[in-house]
């Protein structure tokens, strides 16, 4: 049933809501470290924090900057994977989208200050476009496959 739960898209269930976003955000972070760190490491650059929440690391002039690009850019794309399990619903993945890349932002805004570096936030824009044209993709491409019907017979 996973985060379906019941009446799905007829009632506004702000818990479940809630679960999502958390869910979502948590995955965010713990695929992005693990993509960093396994960049850092194809990259030959040093295993940081900063890579995640520093915007002024964000470069293709150092082995850090080239390696959190690389990771964010991969990152997107599970996340997309990851939109079809949790939350279901092609019109939701916008939303979801636009929540985690927002609540990131806030999070390198406290950690770092605000963002002046114009590739930090080409890396943003491309990384929400991605998730969201590729989450959408899939779960359109899940809403609409066959559905079995039970008890039916197949007439030729």
């Amino acid at each position: 049933m996973g985060f379906y739960g019941r009446g799905a898209g007829t009632v506004f269930d702000p818990a479940l809501t809630a679960a999502q976003i958390l869910a979502l955000q948590c995955l965010f972070y713990l695929f992005l470290g693990a993509f960093s760190a396994m960049s850092d490491l194809i990259f030959n650059a040093a295993i940081s924090v900063d890579q995640v929440f520093e915007w002024s690391v964000v470069s293709f002039g150092t082995a850090s900057g080239r390696a959190i690009i690389s990771a964010s850019l991969i990152n997107s794309s599970i996340l997309a994977v990851a939109l079809v399990f949790i939350v279901h619903r092609a019109k939701s993945v916008l939303d979801f989208t636009a929540t985690i890349y927002f609540l990131h932002f806030l999070m390198c805004l406290l950690f770092s200050g605000f963002p002046s570096n114009w590739l930090w936030w080409l890396l943003q824009l491309v990384c929400f476009g991605i998730q969201t044209l590729l989450g959408e993709y899939l779960c359109v491409r899940r809403e609409i496959r066959e559905m079995p019907i039970i008890g039916a017979t197949t007439i030729v």
